[in-house]
C-alpha cells in the first residue's frame, strides 16, 4: 500500500518508485532528480535526509546537511515533517507500530532505510534524539537565510557588521534617496567640478531616468568593476550573438530573393552585423545600413512562411534596436554616477544593513575570496540539498558550486569548480520555471547541471519523478496531451526542456461527471474590445457561473468522497495582478466570499486606502480629497447627497474651530481631539494610541472581509511602527510616506492568514483568486485559469541596468538608448519570456486536483492572438476556437476528445449588465448596496450607531482580557478596551502581562520575603527536568544542582535550609504511591503553556468577545491508556483542611481540562492535585 499526498491510501506500486528509490540511496554520486508537479518532493527530501543520517556508512548529523529551499515557508514544512518522522522513528524503536494506516508509507519507509543501514533499534532511537535536537539548528532554509549565516560566521572577511540586518529594500529606498538628494546637490551647485558632463547628460536624458538609473546600478549583483570604467570593448559572447544573427540573416536572404522591402531590409540588417561584430563598435546613426533600418517591417508576403517570417522579423527587430543603440552618451552617465554608486553601496553596509541581493554576493564573494574560508565550510558541510533548483538565482548557483567543491581545489572561477562526487542532491524541474523577474536563468540552469553537476568527474546521476499523486487519470490525461503538443519534443538548449509525461497514482475514486478540463468561452460583439472590456465581461461571467451554477450545485471527490463544492474548493489562478484585480471585483459584486493573493495589493486593499485617509486628514484638516474619501468610508457612512451637502457648507480650515465641526460626521470631532494629544507624544506611541482610539480594527472586522481585512490594518500599524522606529521620521512624514506608498504600491503582500480559519467567511471558506507565481507549489480541487486570452506586455523599461551571469555581460538603457550589452540582454529576456509562457500554462494547469476550468473572453468572429495562453491551448488540445465560437450559434456547449477524454468547450454570450440582486451569506439575506447608504439627512441615525458603538466599547472595556486558572478574578483586575485587546502587541511587547505570567513571576520574584514561594517555584523546577525513571538515590544531588542553579542572589544565605526543606520534601514524595506512578507513566509534558477561549457569564451585551484564560499545567501523563493532569501542591496542608484545598481547586483542574480536551481532541481528561509534602494524591 503507498500514501497519497491528501492522506488516502493507494493500493499499487508508484510508477516511478525504481527512480525514487535509487535516488533517495545513490551513494558517491551527485544526483539530479527532476520532480514533475505534484510527484511528492518533500516526501523525497524528507528521505534523502533520512538516509545521510541512517546509512550504514560514513553517517552524517544533521548540522552537516544544508538543505536549501525556495521560500520560508517551504523551510518550514520540510521542518515540520522532518520531526513528524523522526518522532514516528524513535515511536518504532519501542516496537509498537501507531496503528494508524495514514502513516503505512513512512513506517515502510524507515523500515526500508534501517534494513539498508543494519542499524539496531536502539541505533534508530539515538539517530532520531540526536536529528530531534539538532533540528532547529539545522539549516533547512531559503539561500538568503544560510548566506546571512555565512556572512555572520565571518563577518571580518565578508566586510559586514556582525549584528547587521537583512532589509527588504525599504531601507535601502529611504537611504538612497537621501544619499542620492545630497550628493546631486554637491554635483550640481557652484563648486561643482563636472558641470559639462552634467549638461551633456542632462540635455539628452530625463533627469528622472537618470536617478533610476543609478539606483538600478547600485544593485550588489552588478560588479562594480565592470561600471568603473569606460564603455567597455565588445566581448567574445556578443561576438558570437552578432556573428549567429548575421548568420542566420544570410539564410533567409538565401532561402527567399527578391527585392522586396523585407529582402532590403535583411541585407542592411546582415551589413550592420557583420560590421559591428567586426569592428567592436557602431559607425554613425547616418549610415546607409542604419537609415535602411529606420523603415517599418513590412506585412508577411504569401512567399514566405509562418515560421521563416517571425524568425525575420525577430531578428530585423535587433538589428533596428542594435541601430539605435548609442553607448557613448549612455557610459559618459555611467561615468558620472559610478562615484555615487560605489558610496552608496559601502555607506548602506556601514549602517549595519544588507540588502537580499547583498547576502548573495557577498556569500558569494566571501566563499571565492577567501579559501581558508571556503575549505573550513567545506568541511563542515557535507551534504547539499537544492529544492526548486531552476528558479535559483544564478549568483546562488556559484554558493552552492563553491561548496560542493571537491576537497583540495580553489578553484577562483565558477566554470571552474567540479563538485565533490556525491555532495549534492538537486531537485527541480525546468518545466516549472516561471521566475525570469526573479533573475531564475533556465540557460544557466542548463549549463550547471550539464557541466558540473552530472559531470564525469562529479559522477552525477539523473533521474525522474513521474507519479503524479495530486489530479485524477482522466484530467491528469487531457493536461499531459495539450503540454506534449506546445513543449518541444527535444530539449531547446537554454531555452525550454521537452515535455516529460505525468503518471496518475492508482486510486480507487473515479471521477464524478464534473471533474475533467473544460474550456469556457467569453465572446463580446465589440471587434475593438480592449484587455479591460474582455476582462470585465469575462469576469461578470464566471462570478454568475459559479454562483448560479457550481457552488452548492455540483459536487467534487474530496477526502475520497463526494461533497458539494464549497468556495474553499475553489482556486482562480491570473497570468498577471492586473486582470486578478477585476475579477476580485466581479465577485464582490456577486457576493462571493473571496480571498485575493498578491504582491501589490497590500495598498489597494480597501481597508487600507481607507485608514491612510483617516491619517492624512487627521494630520490636514485642509485635505478635501482625503476628508470626502473620510465621509465616504464606513468611518464616516455618508451617502453621495450628504456629502455634497457638507462640501457645499465647507470643510474647516484647521482642528481649531470646533464650530466647524457640527454639521461633520461624529468621526471628525474624534479627530480633531486626536489631533491635539498625539502631538505631545512620541511617534509610535502616537501611532498606537490613534489605533486605539479609533475603531478601525473593528470595522475592518465587521466588514465583508472579515479577519483578512483585520489582519490587512494589524499590518498597517505595524509597518507605520516600523517605519516611525527606524528612521527617525516625524508622524506628518510617516503619513506622507505612507501617502506615496498608496500611490505607487511598492511589492508588499497582505498579511497572510490559513484560509480555512477564515469564520468570517462563513463554513464554505473562501475562493482564493491569486496569480499562477503566488499558486505555485499549491494545489485545489477545482482550478479556474482565467484571463487566457490577454496578451503579455512587451513594453520595454525605460531604465535597464542588468548583468547576465552566464556570459558575465552588464547591459544598459537609459530612456530611449541602449549600449548593445542592452539591446542582448532586452533580447535574451524576450526570448526567454515567450518560452516561459508555456511553462506558465502548466504551472497553472497541474494545480488542479479534480478540476480543471479554462477561461477566456473572445471578441469578433473569436479570432485567437498569437502568443497568448489560449493560443498554446489551442495548439494543445488541437483546436478550432473560431469554427467553436461560430458552431455555438446551433450549440453552446460540446465535448472535444483528447485522446481518449472529452474536453467540454462551452461559448458564454455576452453578460448583461449586473443588476441588484440579494445573495445569503451564512443564511443572512445581504443587499446588493451597502446598508449604510440609507443614512438620514440630520445624522440621527449617525449618532444613534456611534452611541451603540460607544455602549459596546464600555461593556468590552469593563472584561478582563486575561484570566488565570490559578488567580480568581477581583475588581482590581482592569482590562483594556477591545481596540487595545485587538491591537496590543507592539515591537514584541505587550501592554498587558497575562494574569498567570504575574502569578509565576511574583512567585519567584528576588528579594521576595514570602520563603515558600520559593520552595515552590524551585520544587517544580526540580521535577520539571526530573527523569521519573532515574535512581531516586539520586534526588538529593539533583536538588543541590537547581538549587545552586535557579536560587536568586538574594537567597544565597538561606540556600542551606531551603535545600534541606526540599530534601525532605522529596525524600517523602519519592516513596509515596503517586511517584511510583508516574515512574510508570508516560509523560507527554511539563510545565505546559495554554490559552483558551472563556465566555465571560457576567457580560452585560452578547456583543462582548471572550477572555483568554492561560494557565500553565504542571505535568501531563498517559497510564493505561488515560490521560492524565496532576497539578502539585508544596504548601503544608493539615489532613483536616485537605478537603477546603480539592474545593478551592475544582475550578481550576476544570479549566484544565477544558484546555487539555480541547488542544487534544481527546475526552475524557482526569485531573489530579499531589501533594509532595504528604505523597497523597486527589483526583478533582
Amino acid at each position: 500500500m503507498m500514501l497519497h499526498e491528501d492522506g488516502k491510501i493507494v493500493k499499487e506500486n508508484l510508477p516511478d518508485s525504481h527512480a525514487r528509490h535509487s535516488a533517495v540511496a545513490a551513494s558517491g554520486s551527485n544526483v539530479v532528480v527532476t520532480a514533475g508537479a505534484g510527484t511528492g518532493k518533500t516526501s523525497l527530501l524528507i528521505d534523502r535526509i533520512l538516509h545521510l543520517l541512517t546509512r550504514g556508512h560514513d553517517r552524517l548529523a544533521l548540522t552537516q546537511i544544508v538543505a536549501v529551499t525556495f521560500t520560508n515557508k517551504a523551510a518550514s514544512e520540510l521542518k515540520l515533517r522532518m520531526r513528524h518522522r523522526l518522532r514516528l522513528m524513535k515511536a518504532l524503536t519501542t516496537g509498537r507500530s501507531p496503528g494508524n494506516e495514514l502513516h503505512d508509507y513512512e513506517i515502510r519507509s524507515i523500515r526500508t532505510l534501517q534494513e539498508a543501514s543494519g542499524l539496531t533499534n536502539e541505533e534508530l532511537a539515538a539517530v532520531s534524539d540526536e536529528a530531534m535536537r539538532e533540528v532547529e539548528r539545522a539549516h533547512i532554509e531559503t539561500i538568503h537565510s544560510f548566506a546571512g549565516h555565512l556572512l555572520r560566521l565571518y563577518p571580518v572577511e565578508a566586510g559586514v557588521d556582525p549584528s547587521f540586518q537583512e532589509d527588504d529594500g525599504t531601507r535601502f529606498h529611504e537611504h538612497f534617496n537621501h544619499e542620492w538628494d545630497q550628493w546631486l546637490q554637491r554635483e550640481l551647485d557652484a563648486n561643482g567640478r563636472r558641470h559639462d558632463a552634467w549638461r551633456r547628460v542632462l540635455v539628452r536624458y530625463d533627469p528622472d531616468d537618470v536617478k533610476q538609473l543609478a539606483q538600478a546600478l547600485t544593485d550588489e549583483l552588478i560588479p562594480t568593476s565592470g561600471i568603473r570604467t569606460s564603455q567597455p570593448a565588445i566581448t567574445p559572447h556578443l561576438r558570437s550573438w552578432l556573428a549567429t544573427l548575421r548568420d542566420r540573416g544570410h539564410l533567409l536572404r538565401e532561402r527567399y530573393h527578391g527585392t522586396l522591402k523585407i529582402n532590403r531590409l535583411l541585407d542592411a540588417a546582415v551589413a550592420l552585423l557583420a560590421d559591428v561584430e567586426m569592428n567592436g563598435m557602431l559607425r554613425p546613426h547616418d549610415t546607409g545600413e542604419a537609415v535602411v533600418l529606420q523603415q517599418t517591417i513590412p506585412t508577411k508576403t504569401k512567399a514566405w512562411t509562418d515560421e521563416d517570417y517571425e524568425e525575420a522579423k525577430g531578428l530585423l527587430k535587433v538589428a533596428q534596436a542594435i541601430a539605435r543603440s548609442g553607448s557613448e552618451s549612455l557610459w559618459d552617465a555611467v561615468q558620472l554616477l559610478s562615484p555615487f554608486v560605489a558610496h552608496c553601496r559601502s555607506s548602506f553596509v556601514e549602517k549595519g544593513l544588507v540588502s537580499f541581493n547583498g547576502l548573495l554576493a557577498r556569500a558569494r564573494d566571501l566563499l571565492r575570496d577567501h579559501p581558508r574560508v571556503r575549505a573550513e565550510l567545506k568541511e563542515q558541510y557535507q551534504a547539499i540539498i537544492v529544492d526548486e533548483f531552476q528558479d535559483t538565482d544564478p549568483v546562488q548557483y556559484e554558493i552552492i558550486l563553491f561548496l560542493a567543491e571537491a576537497a583540495g581545489s580553489e578553484a577562483r572561477e565558477w566554470h571552474r569548480v567540479q563538485p565533490a562526487p556525491g555532495k549534492l542532491f538537486i531537485v527541480g524541474d525546468p518545466k516549472q520555471s516561471i521566475y525570469a523577474f526573479r533573475r531564475a536563468d533556465i540557460e544557466a540552469y542548463d549549463t550547471v547541471v550539464r557541466d558540473h553537476v552530472l559531470s564525469p568527474a562529479a559522477k552525477g546521476e539523473r533521474y525522474a519523478l513521474q507519479g503524479n499523486f495530486r489530479t485524477h487519470a482522466h484530467l491528469l490525461d487531457s493536461v499531459n496531451r495539450c503540454c506534449a503538443n506546445v513543449f518541444p519534443s527535444v530539449s531547446v538548449e537554454g531555452l525550454q526542456p521537452p515535455y516529460e509525461p505525468l503518471l496518475p497514482v492508482p486510486s480507487d475514486s473515479l471521477p464524478l461527471l464534473h471533474e475533467r478540463m473544460e474550456l469556457r468561452l467569453v465572446t463580446l460583439t465589440q471587434e475593438d474590445a480592449d484587455a479591460e472590456t474582455s476582462g470585465r465581461a469575462e469576469a461578470d461571467a464566471l462570478a454568475r457561473w459559479l454562483r448560479d451554477d457550481v457552488l452548492e450545485k455540483e459536487s467534487l471527490i474530496v477526502g475520497g468522497r463526494a461533497v458539494p463544492i464549497q468556495p474553499r474548493h475553489v482556486a482562480v489562478l491570473f497570468r498577471t495582478f492586473a486582470h486578478l484585480r477585476i475579477c476580485l471585483e466581479a465577485f464582490r459584486r456577486y457576493h462571493l466570499p473571496c480571498l485575493a493573493d498578491g504582491e501589490k495589493h497590500f495598498y489597494e486593499r480597501q481597508e487600507v486606502l481607507d485608514c491612510s485617509l483617516v491619517w492624512r486628514t487627521l494630520m490636514d484638516p485642509r485635505d478635501e480629497l482625503a476628508a470626502v474619501g473620510v465621509l465616504r468610508s464606513p468611518y464616516g457612512g455618508c451617502s453621495d447627497v450628504e456629502i455634497e451637502s457638507i462640501v457645499q457648507r465647507g470643510f474647516m480650515d484647521d482642528w481649531a474651530d470646533e464650530s466647524s465641526l457640527t454639521h461633520l460626521p461624529p468621526i471628525f470631532t474624534i479627530l480633531r481631539s486626536l489631533h491635539a494629544e498625539v502631538r505631545t507624544l512620541p511617534v509610535p506611541e502616537a501611532i498606537q494610541y490613534v489605533f486605539q482610539a479609533l475603531p478601525l480594527a473593528e470595522l475592518a472586522a465587521a466588514s465583508v472581509d472579515g479577519e483578512h481585512a483585520l489582519a490587512n490594518v494589524l499590518k498597517l500599524r505595524d509597518v507605520m511602527l516600523a517605519l516611525a522606529m527606524r528612521s527617525g521620521l516625524t508622524l506628518r512624514e510617516v503619513v506622507r510616506q505612507m501617502e506615496q506608498w498608496v500611490d505607487d504600491p511598492p511589492n508588499e503582500g497582505e498579511r497572510p492568514l490559513v484560509e480555512e480559519g477564515l469564520t468570517s467567511q462563513g463554513p464554505g471558506g473562501a475562493i482564493r483568486l491569486l496569480t499562477i507565481h503566488k499558486a505555485k507549489g499549491l494545489e485545489f480541487p477545482m482550478v479556474v485559469v482565467a484571463g487566457l486570452h490577454r496578451d503579455v506586455d512587451n513594453r520595454k523599461a525605460s531604465v535597464l541596468a542588468s548583468h547576465d551571469w552566464l556570459t558575465n555581460t552588464i547591459g544598459l538603457r537609459l530612456g530611449q538608448t541602449a549600449d548593445l550589452g542592452g539591446v542582448f540582454l532586452e533580447t535574451k529576456v524576450a526570448e526567454r519570456e515567450r518560452a516561459e509562457q508555456v511553462r506558465l500554462l502548466y504551472v497553472a494547469m497541474t494545480r488542479a486536483q479534480r478540476r480543471l476550468v479554462l477561461s477566456a473572453a473572445l471578441h469578433g468572429q473569436g479570432a485567437t492572438r498569437k502568443g497568448t495562453l489560449l493560443s498554446f491551448i489551442a495548439r494543445g488540445l488541437d483546436l478550432d476556437v473560431q469554427g467553436i465560437v461560430e458552431a455555438a450559434q446551433e450549440r453552446s456547449q460540446c465535448d472535444h476528445l483528447v485522446g481518449n477524454v472529452a474536453v467540454t468547450t462551452t461559448v458564454v454570450p455576452p453578460p448583461q449588465p449586473v443588476k441588484p440582486v440579494l445573495s445569503r451569506v451564512e443564511g443572512k439575506p445581504r443587499p446588493a448596496s451597502p446598508t449604510w447608504k440609507a443614512t438620514m439627512p440630520d445624522g440621527a441615525e449617525h449618532q444613534r450607531q456611534w452611541d451603540i458603538w460607544f455602549k459596546q466599547r464600555e461593556a468590552v472595556a469593563k472584561t478582563p482580557l486575561f484570566l488565570s486558572a490559578t488567580r480568581p478574578l477581583t475588581t482590581g483586575d482592569v482590562a483594556l478596551p477591545k481596540s487595545s485587546a485587538l491591537l496590543e502587541k507592539v515591537s514584541g511587547q505587550s501592554e498587558k502581562q497575562s494574569m498567570a505570567h504575574r502569578r509565576k513571576k511574583a512567585a519567584s520574584q528576588p528579594g521576595s520575603s514570602d520563603r515558600s514561594a520559593i520552595v515552590g517555584t524551585l520544587a517544580h523546577r526540580v521535577l520539571h527536568d526530573w527523569d521519573f525513571s532515574a535512581d531516586p538515590a539520586t534526588m538529593p544531588t539533583w536538588i543541590e544542582a537547581c538549587c545552586n542553579t535557579y536560587l536568586y542572589q538574594e537567597w544565597v544565605p538561606e540556600s542551606g535550609d531551603v535545600c534541606v526543606e526540599l530534601q525532605e520534601i522529596f525524600a517523602h514524595f519519592v516513596e509515596s504511591e503517586p511517584y511510583a506512578v508516574l515512574r510508570q507513566a508516560d509523560i507527554l509534558g511539563r510545565e505546559i503553556p495554554f490559552a483558551v477561549p472563556w465566555e465571560n457569564a457576567e457580560a452585560e451585551t452578547e456583543q462582548v468577545p471572550p477572555s483568554v484564560m492561560e494557565g500553565v499545567i504542571d505535568v501531563m501523563y498517559r497510564r493505561d491508556q488515560q490521560l492524565w493532569i496532576a497539578d502539585y501542591k508544596t504548601h503544608r496542608v493539615e489532613p483536616h483542611s485537605v478537603e477546603q484545598v480539592v474545593q478551592e481547586s475544582r475550578a481550576q483542574m476544570k479549566v484544565y481540562r477544558r484546555a487539555a480536551e480541547s488542544a487534544l481532541a481527546q475526552s475524557p481528561v482526569r485531573t489530579q492535585l499531589i501533594f509532595l509534602r504528604s505523597g497523597l494524591s486527589i483526583e478533582v
